[in-house]
């Protein structure tokens, strides 16, 4: 009894050492949050339940695994060096390379103080790592050697490795991106009107052989007539941050907009907007009850954006509609999308009315063309919720256009997501063997993301035979969709949530293109990135570009006659303090 109770002190230190790790990279990650000494502790004692049991039980099996191995009893005595020093250095490879895979998905989320910490961190670890296994080899060859006197180095090079890290972030931090709210010095553009339309989850891997197949017809027009190409979209791709960076020309560590959600700890009375990534940590401590994911503030930025040039009465007035638009004054319209829980309807008074109305008809229009996707085909029971959801995403859509269409205003931008919430839980089958559904009972559903592609391309067909000489028209999407690996989905089934087939963590690239009297006809583009967008339009409507955004004006989608009359111009930056 001894002797396991000798085992149990060591696999509970290298369980603690743990719990610390993934403390230490939430801290790090999240450095601008409101941290204490007391809420380090409780949010180690909240990670602690989930995944401290995982590390116990592991150097346990270890420890009588190399001893089966071995085929005599190892010494063992309480926080034993030898068992220490290698559970510590296998806690400290893993550290390592998660520390690595953190700081390569979120290089664009970080500031350079939160990247240096992190950097750090992964080095420290991995000359931790070393340290152990030499501590480990020494002690294997010299086993006379008085354990105390090796054993010091072990809680020093624990303490080397998480106080190093926080002190060199803190010698680069500045204020969080989220306290300023920056306004535009230069005035609003008088020219240049505009028809933005964001299609999220939208993907040449999908509309490049539907175009062939003849099914896309406009898509192909706008393709083929219009100017652009695929846009690079940043890892992870998140839906709120990726509309950030597209109209403010910068990073998420620039401009402050992090994550989709906040993530808030309760427990330990902590809120912060960068999970790690690996080990399922969402899932796992959402399913625990330890972690609660809650919406972001209404307006959060740190950077001037698109729609902050659109203030004063004498310029374009813009229409915005369910899309990324943090202004608290704005020369037009904007509005959210009254069927989505996320957003808030900013239209005013006289409007309200015809939303509501607008809503209604978009119920309509949306149950019937659900009915014409499934052919008169009676949906089980238990599929019931797959019909439901294509009817709310073509909802969303049909009532955030039509709304759009009545804003009349110089600048209207409108996003429809429904291609997103379709491509998360059916296959798109007509590209390949890779997305072949997993039911064939499903016949029903086989082709929704396909007709709804086609939805799409109706949309475009009425902008595209509706737009008006002297206007631009524009679509987007930020990032694609990609089949998710069977053992993600198994962990959804677990979970006895609806079983996804899509998703768009890692991207794949989204697209833009433009279609006017302004562009050159069959124009391609290869350096486009979410980073584009905005010098691009400022350089359309005449206003010069900051040289501190990210990305470069895609010159190449004009024609020459507009860039011969039209030249670029560029100031340091637009950004005042309000």
């Amino acid at each position: 009894m001894k002797r396991i109770a000798q085992l149990l002190s060591c696999a509970f230190a290298t369980s603690l050492l743990f719990t610390a790790v993934l403390v230490q990279l939430c801290h790090i990650l999240n450095q601008e949050a409101s941290w204490s000494t007391f809420k380090l502790f409780r949010l180690g004692w909240t990670i602690y339940w989930p995944y401290g049991c995982a590390p116990l039980l592991a150097t346990i099996l270890g420890f009588y695994l190399v001893q089966f191995l071995q085929g005599r009893s190892l010494r063992l005595w309480w926080l034993s060096v030898p068992v220490l020093t290698w559970s510590f250095a296998v806690v400290g490879s893993l550290t390592a390379l998660l520390f690595l895979r953190n700081a390569v998905l979120y290089r664009a989320f970080l500031s350079p103080a939160d990247s240096t910490g992190l950097i750090g961190a992964l080095s420290c670890w991995a000359l931790f790592t070393l340290t152990m296994v030499l501590v480990g080899t020494y002690d294997h060859f010299f086993p006379k050697a008085r354990w105390r006197r090796v054993g010091i180095i072990l809680p020093c090079a624990v303490l080397i490795v998480f106080s190093m890290p926080v002190g060199i972030s803190h010698q680069q931090r500045r204020p969080p991106p989220r306290q300023s709210y920056m306004q535009a010095a230069e005035p609003a553009p008088t020219h240049g009107r505009l028809i933005l339309i964001g299609l999220e989850g939208g993907s040449l891997n999908y509309i490049l052989p539907l175009i062939s197949q003849g099914r896309l017809p406009n898509f192909q027009t706008l393709l083929h007539h219009g100017a652009g190409g695929r846009m690079q979209t940043l890892i992870p791709a998140q839906s709120r941050p990726l509309w950030a960076t597209v109209f403010t020309g910068k990073p998420p560590a620039v401009h402050g907009v992090t994550s989709e959600y906040w993530y808030h700890f309760p427990k330990a009375d902590i809120a912060f907007s960068l999970l790690p990534r690996t080990l399922f940590f969402q899932s796992v401590l959402e399913r625990t009850g330890a972690l609660v994911v809650e919406a972001p503030p209404a307006f959060e930025r740190g950077a001037l954006c698109y729609w902050d040039f659109f203030k004063r009465d004498n310029g374009l007035s813009a229409g915005i509609v369910d899309l990324w638009s943090p202004v608290r004054r704005l020369h037009g319209f904007q509005s959210g999308n009254p069927l989505f829980p996320d957003t808030t309807p900013y239209l005013p008074p006289e409007m309200e009315s015809r939303a509501r109305a607008i809503a209604a008809e978009s119920e309509v229009a949306a149950k019937s063309r659900v009915e014409k996707l499934l052919g008169g085909v009676s949906v089980p029971a238990e599929d019931q919720w797959k019909k439901e959801l294509c009817i709310r995403a073509i909802w969303g859509d049909e009532c955030a256009r039509r709304i759009a269409d009545c804003l009349n205003t110089d600048v209207t931008a409108v996003r429809l997501r429904g291609l997103d919430m379709t491509s998360h839980y059916f296959p798109a089958s007509f590209a390949g063997d890779i997305y072949s559904p997993i039911d064939q009972s499903e016949m029903a559903f086989d082709r929704v993301v396909e007709q709804y592609y086609g939805f799409y391309d109706e949309i475009i067909g009425t902008y595209l035979s509706a737009l008006p000489p002297d206007a631009l028209l524009c679509v987007i999407s930020v990032h694609g969709m990609d089949p998710l690996p069977a053992w993600r989905r198994l962990i959804e089934i677990l979970q006895n949530r609806p079983p996804p087939v899509g998703g768009h963590e890692r991207g794949p690239d989204g697209f833009i293109y433009f279609y006017g009297n302004c562009i050159a006809p069959g124009a391609s583009v290869d350096q486009a990135s979410v980073y584009s967008l905005l010098p691009t339009l400022l350089y359309y409507q005449g206003l010069p570009v900051g040289l501190d955004m990210e990305g470069d004006i895609l010159l190449d989608v004009f024609s020459r006659a507009f860039k011969e009359t039209h030249p670029a111009s560029y100031i340091p930056t637009h950004e005042i303090a309000p």
